[in-house]
This record gives structure tokens, C-alpha cells and sequence, in this order.
């Protein structure tokens, strides 16, 4: 693996670490228990709270100086389980053949929307086909589906108003 697919790799799993802590932490205290916890250990450490919920040996460090002996039982054991999960749930992954990606087709006049969709999903790895109104996007479906043995896309999503054509228009 190159050194952007590792940095996506690395990216990726603390983007699942920090989510199992937060849920774990707000399921256990409620959101304004959560935002006290983070107060108290960016206070003790000067970390960011971007740094305690992504790096879990450190949040863990700042659990036992914050919850005492208590956290092991009650915090950290639960979150090392379902991290542990995850990482057998990736090395599963990796094994599985690599599956073609998600075709999408969006339709949407508002440029700014349009460029957030396109980025987020092809963050996501789906191929992203855009349009800026209804006829441009019958004509690209029309296009990808020259084959009409099988459809190009998985998805469209459509903007109802639209000019030339709005979205109902378009999916008819």
C-alpha cells in the first residue's frame, strides 16, 4: 500500500476510534457529561479534544487521571471491545475481493451543493456523474445507459426544482 492509502487507512481508524469514544462517553454520561469530560482532560493535557477522542492511548491515560481506578471497569473496557472489533472487521475487509464501486448521478441547479455532494461521496469512494439541471441529467443517463442490458447507475438523486426540467420530470 502506497503512502496515501496508508494515510487513508490510518485516517480512517481513528475516525472509527473517536466515534466509538464519543458514543460510549455520551451514552454513558449524556452530551453535556461528554462536553465536561473533554473540558477537564484538554485542560489537564493541552491536547485538543480532535487529539483525546482519535489517539486511544492517550484518552486513556487521561480516563484513569480523570475517573481514577473506576475507569478501566466502566469506560475503557468497553471501548477497547468494540475497538477490537473494528479491527478484526478490517482485516476481514482486506480479504474480501474488491467490490466495483457505487456509480451516482446527481441533478442539482445549486452549484455549491452539488460540488458538497460530489466531494462527500467520492470521499466515500462512489463514482459521482453530476448535472446542473433535469435535461442535462437525462441526457447523461441516457449516455452512461447506451448498454440497456443492465443500468449504469446504482443511484440518482434529483433536486426537484430545477430549470428545464425539474426532478420529478427528469425520473420519468
Amino acid at each position: 500500500m502506497n503512502d496515501s492509502g496508508t494515510r487513508i487507512e490510518i485516517t480512517k481508524h481513528q475516525t472509527q476510534i473517536s466515534d466509538i469514544i464519543q458514543r460510549e462517553l455520551i451514552d454513558l454520561y449524556g452530551t453535556n457529561g461528554y462536553k465536561s469530560i473533554m473540558q477537564t482532560m484538554t485542560k489537564i493535557s493541552g491536547k485538543t479534544e480532535k487529539q483525546i477522542i482519535t489517539n486511544f492511548e492517550l484518552f486513556s491515560e487521561l480516563s484513569e487521571g480523570v475517573f481514577g481506578k473506576s475507569s478501566e471497569s466502566k469506560i475503557l473496557d468497553p471501548i477497547k471491545m468494540k475497538i477490537d472489533i473494528i479491527g478484526m472487521e478490517n482485516i476481514h475487509q482486506e480479504e474480501k475481493v474488491v467490490r466495483e464501486s457505487i456509480k451516482v448521478l446527481i441533478a442539482d441547479d445549486e452549484i455549491e451543493i452539488l460540488g458538497l455532494y460530489k466531494t462527500f461521496l467520492e470521499g466515500k469512494g462512489r463514482e459521482v456523474t453530476t448535472a446542473t439541471d433535469g435535461r442535462k441529467c437525462v441526457d447523461a443517463y441516457k449516455w452512461f445507459n447506451q448498454d440497456e442490458s443492465k443500468n449504469y447507475f446504482d443511484v440518482v438523486i434529483l433536486d426537484q426544482k430545477m430549470p428545464f426540467m425539474t426532478g420529478l420530470q427528469a425520473a420519468i
